[in-house]
């Protein structure tokens, strides 16, 4: 009875060193490597049947720059960015699609474009995340309703070189937009290049895309407003040698969209006057209902002023003192980047004396 018990227990016993070893070899099956990297849960498991694992554990490796917490409920820094971190999950809530963030490709003025995983398609595509801040979500909002006319009525076969917008949603109070992920862009190549220039089958080709996708834009009465090469992006897996795509609508408008530079309508007709060269002609400013807002009648020829003809004008735009006294306030007045805002002007007063005779224009 006793031998029996003792070769029980011997056998208990080799039955356990049995399955330690294929386990051993189970794990050994795999390169050393990866069994201390990229499975080192399963090694670690394999060795200890009770230790547990949990993603909400791993420490948190931020993109965000700042990435100190401020306002948002302590979503967002001091730019009123959304602090990224890998794998945070910005959800579409109205379907449930979800983009894990994995890289930041860039981060500017108007947010943050992060590379993400979307679960859904199992592809990376690029998701802006836009500032938390009303005139930037206006301005997205806007590139949103372009990218949609654009995508759905102008070129829905997606033949024109323009951005796909696969998505957008509002997460954490902030506006995403994912779009389709693209190569590197035109500026990155040309460095890359030393900036020598490329081949001129790839400069003909990629003008004639970029040339294919403004002819659509005009057709739908947009203007890009910020075209330059780092918003002209690579075509990856393109059934053509090379391939490129317009993207980056943040700054787009509609034609007949009114922009004013000026900082209000006083300011607005100082400007115009200034950059055509004169004020509107006396018979226009006599029959115009608003005349009155901005200009003052001299009751004859007021040789001070210069109109479009050159012999004076019967009419002198208002002074900032002169609106000033008659609506008790200082009008907006906006920045001026030039003393003078004629291009005649600019010219005859540049200062020729640094240079020499062979850098001057032939203008004399």
């Amino acid at each position: 009875m006793a031998g029996y018990r003792a070769e029980a227990s011997s056998s208990a016993r080799g039955n356990e060193v049995a399955t330690r070893s294929r386990n051993l070899r189970a794990v050994r099956k795999r390169p050393f490597v990866a069994r201390l990297t990229t499975d080192i849960v399963q090694t670690f498991e394999k060795c200890n049947p009770e230790f547990k694992y949990s993603e909400s554990l791993n420490p948190k490796r931020f993109l965000t720059n700042p990435a100190v917490p401020v306002h948002n409920d302590g979503l967002d820094n001091a730019n009123s960015d959304l602090i990224l971190y890998v794998n945070l999950q910005l959800v579409n809530t109205k379907s449930d699609r979800r983009y894990i963030v994995k890289e930041m490709l860039g981060q500017g003025t108007f947010g943050q474009v992060a590379k993400c995983w979307d679960a859904e398609t199992n592809s990376y595509v690029a998701v802006k995340v836009i500032k938390n801040q009303p005139a930037f979500y206006q301005q997205a909002i806007m590139e949103v309703s372009l990218l949609s006319m654009l995508n759905e009525k102008f070129d829905p076969d997606d033949q024109h070189h323009i951005v796909r917008m696969l998505d957008f949603f509002l997460c954490q109070n902030h506006l995403c937009i994912a779009f389709e992920m693209l190569g590197h862009n035109l500026y990155e190549l040309l460095r890359r290049n030393s900036l020598r220039g490329l081949q001129l089958k790839y400069v003909r080709t990629f003008s004639r895309q970029i040339l294919d996708a403004l002819i659509v834009m005009k057709d739908a009465g947009i203007i890009h407003c910020d075209l330059k090469p780092e918003n002209i992006l690579i075509t990856p897996n393109v059934k053509t040698a090379a391939g490129v795509k317009v993207i980056d609508f943040g700054s787009a408008c509609m034609e007949g969209l009114p922009l004013f530079p000026g900082a209000s309508e006083y300011d607005v007709l100082c400007r115009m006057m200034e950059i055509l060269g004169g004020q509107p002609p006396d018979d226009l400013l006599r029959e115009a209902k608003n005349t009155g807002r901005f200009f003052k009648h001299v009751g004859s020829i007021y040789p001070g002023n210069e109109a479009w003809d050159g012999l004076g004008s019967a009419y002198r735009i208002l002074t900032e003192e002169d609106v000033e006294a008659r609506e008790s306030k200082k009008p907006k007045v906006g920045r001026w980047y030039f003393p003078r805002g004629r291009l005649d002007r600019l010219i005859f007063t540049y200062p020729w004396k640094n240079l020499n005779e062979d850098n001057l224009p032939g203008l004399f």
